[in-house]
């Protein structure tokens, strides 16, 4: 079948030939359910194995490869795999030291589609640490997955467990938060936007209770300096501060061994 030209008003364009090379195929099932209740990242990352399987419906990304395609970390890449193991997504099988990991897509009679229990699950006690990592449910989605459900309970008790610690507690937590926020000004014109995401506001909270206030402010007003330097992490946002922390710190020390004027953390 040769791919026709259309026509809108007096532009012509062709559209694509699925025959060629480069293209894949997803699940309409997939996004028809999943799509809502899982995060972009978790979606980012399916649809990144999708692209990678041969024949055999098998593919073998390294994690690194993965997290450059999509530009997320490692650290949501290994969290999203999780997710897409516990819905039974794929399968993953670990080859060796050294060795990228192999993943199967399993046919969608395997998905997970019992949603109110995946639900109960994340809640408990075991789960919550795993729900808050890797914001696997959004809670607007939940409350909308529970209202539907018989056992409404669900809805008032669990609704409040999972949400992700970004919208603080007290107002003295949130301010605190976004007083952090603020001083990305100075790298990131775009910084107003970290108010308002969770993932964002999430990793200032974690930085806050490992490396205290006074020490994340003191990293935050030295990055308009570091930013500029040879061989130093670039960061201009909270979740980019938090991954590469140990980096940062890293070659803060490095400069002060060789006499620079540098942060002590």
């Amino acid at each position: 079948m040769k791919n026709e030209e259309k026509n809108w008003g007096e532009e012509t364009f062709e559209v694509r030939d699925i025959r060629k090379k480069g293209v894949f195929i997803l699940e309409d099932e997939f996004f028809n359910g999943y799509a809502r209740i899982l995060s972009p990242y978790i979606l980012s990352v399916y649809v990144c194995l999708c692209r990678h399987v041969d024949k055999d419906q098998k593919c073998w990304p390294s994690q690194q490869q993965m997290a450059e395609e999509l530009g997320i970390s490692d650290t949501t890449i290994r969290e999203a795999i999780k997710v897409l193991e516990f819905f039974r997504f794929i399968q993953k099988q670990r080859i060796g030291k050294g060795c990228n990991n192999r993943y199967w897509l399993l046919d969608k009679k395997h998905w997970r589609k019992d949603f109110e229990v995946i639900i109960k699950s994340l809640c408990s006690p075991e789960h919550k640490e795993f729900m808050v990592t890797t914001q696997t449910l959004l809670v607007k989605n939940i409350k909308s997955l529970c209202s539907n459900s018989k056992e409404t309970h669900i809805k008032e008790t669990h609704s409040k467990d999972i949400i992700i610690t970004d919208t603080s507690t007290n107002e003295k937590n949130g301010s605190t938060i976004n007083s952090i926020i603020s001083l990305f000004k100075e790298v990131n014109p775009s910084y107003q936007n970290f108010f308002a995401r969770k993932y964002q506001r999430s990793a200032v909270e974690r930085m806050l209770k490992s490396i205290g206030e006074e020490k994340l402010k003191q990293l935050i007003k030295f990055l308009p300096q570091t930013n500029q330097m040879d061989y130093a992490p670039t960061i201009t946002s909270p979740f980019q501060l938090e991954e590469k922390m140990a980096s940062l710190i890293n070659f803060l020390q490095k400069q002060k061994n060789k006499g620079s004027k540098v942060i002590t953390i």
